[in-house]
C-alpha cells in the first residue's frame, strides 16, 4: 500500500483531525520515498489544511484536489484514513470497506462499531500521531496485514451495512417488537 486517502469535510463542525494524519504522514515518508495522501473534500478548513500541506517536507506527495468524484478517489487509493475526534455513521468509511480497502480510524465508538472492534480495520487513539503512524507503516510494510482488513472491511461492511443486510435487521426487530 502506497496512496492513503482522507475523504470528507474539511470543517470545524466535523471534527476530524487532519493535522495529526499529515503530520504523521510527513514522519513516515521520511522513509518511504514513494508513499503519497490525499485529501479530498473541502469546506472552512480547507486553506489551513492547504496551508499544512504546503509546510510539509512531503508536500510534494500530499494533494488536495478539493471536493472531487469519490469513486475516482477510492480507486486511486490503497489506505482509507479517518482520523475522526467526533463522528456518526461515517458514510466515508462505509464506502471504503464496500471498496475493499483496509481502513486506518480513531478509536471512537462509531467507528468502533462500524470495524467490529478492530477485526475489520485498525483502531487508533484519538490524537495519537505515532499510533497513526504505526499503523500506517504496518499498511506500508505488510501486504499480507493489508490484504487482510481490505477482505475483512468488505465482508463487514456487506454483512452488516448493505441495503439488504440493514433491512434485514429492521424486520427482525419490526417482528420482535410486535411479539411483545
Amino acid at each position: 500500500a502506497r496512496r492513503f486517502l482522507y475523504l470528507g469535510r474539511l470543517s470545524t463542525n466535523i471534527h476530524r483531525d487532519t493535522p495529526t494524519l499529515i503530520k504523521a504522514f510527513d514522519r513516515l515518508a521520511l522513509e518511504s520515498s514513494d508513499i503519497e495522501l490525499a485529501l479530498v473534500g473541502g469546506g472552512d478548513l480547507y486553506d489551513e489544511t492547504q496551508r499544512l500541506a504546503d509546510a510539509s517536507p512531503a508536500r510534494k506527495r500530499i494533494h488536495l484536489p478539493g471536493f472531487d468524484r469519490p469513486e475516482k478517489w477510492l480507486a486511486w487509493a490503497d489506505c482509507f484514513v479517518l482520523p475522526s475526534r467526533r463522528e456518526g455513521l461515517s458514510n466515508a468509511l462505509l464506502e471504503a470497506m464496500a471498496a475493499g480497502l483496509p481502513c486506518i480510524a480513531n478509536d471512537i465508538p462509531p467507528n468502533r462499531e462500524v470495524l467490529d472492534n478492530g477485526n475489520a480495520g485498525i483502531l487508533v487513539p484519538v490524537g495519537d500521531g505515532d499510533a497513526l503512524e504505526n499503523a500506517m507503516r504496518v499498511i506500508v510494510e505488510d501486504s499480507g496485514v493489508a490484504e487482510h482488513y481490505a477482505q475483512m472491511a468488505r465482508e463487514r461492511v456487506e454483512q452488516c451495512y448493505t441495503i439488504s443486510a440493514v433491512a434485514e435487521s429492521y424486520l427482525k426487530l419490526y417482528r420482535k417488537l410486535c411479539r411483545v
